[in-house]
């Protein structure tokens, strides 16, 4: 499979969408960690089969920068 073995972090994966992109990632046979703001929502990962990490730093830089003359 294309995603088997891969990791991938998905913010917000513990609710709705996020959770929707998560299994499906997680069904792909990625490694897949998952974000939450609440020892609840934690509670719900774990039990959704997804593992726990502390995560100290993270970094995100999508480097997206708009073309010369578009809109925004």
């Amino acid at each position: 499979m294309l995603l088997a073995g891969r990791a991938a972090l998905v913010t917000g994966g513990i609710l709705g969408i996020g959770f929707g992109i998560a299994a499906s990632l997680r069904d792909a046979a990625a490694r897949v960690a998952v974000t939450g703001l609440t020892d609840e929502e934690y509670a719900a990962a774990r039990e959704a089969g997804f593992p726990a990490y502390v995560l100290d730093v993270l970094a995100s830089n999508a480097g997206i920068y708009p073309r010369a003359g578009s809109r925004t």
